[in-house]
């Protein structure tokens, strides 16, 4: 079985995983200004906006490590580079194949 068929199918799925996990952490990154913006009231114990803003809530300084995307996206990543590191004889196929 040609094996050329199925690495590039996962290294298209690595890429698609990727991107979706970027996209997640960076809306979970400016989830904050976002909701400020709207004239929210965000609150940063729990990561969620309050659009009404009736309460005000403390601002709590959160590393990126700690939120919810973060563990995917460098997951997904680390897939990625996985991926792309094989060595060049095992992406062109081994000799004699």
């Amino acid at each position: 079985m040609n094996i050329r068929l199925p690495m590039q199918c996962l290294r298209y799925a690595s890429v698609a995983a990727l991107t979706t996990a970027a996209w997640w952490f960076h809306a979970d990154l400016s989830a904050p200004d976002a909701c400020l913006d709207m004239g929210g009231a965000f609150d940063y114990a729990r990561w969620l906006c309050d659009i009404e803003g009736i309460e005000a809530h403390a601002y709590i300084d959160t590393p990126i490590t700690a939120l919810p995307s973060f563990p995917v996206f460098a997951t997904c990543l680390v897939a990625y580079v996985a991926m792309r590191m094989r060595p060049v004889r095992a992406r062109r196929g081994a000799p004699g194949r």
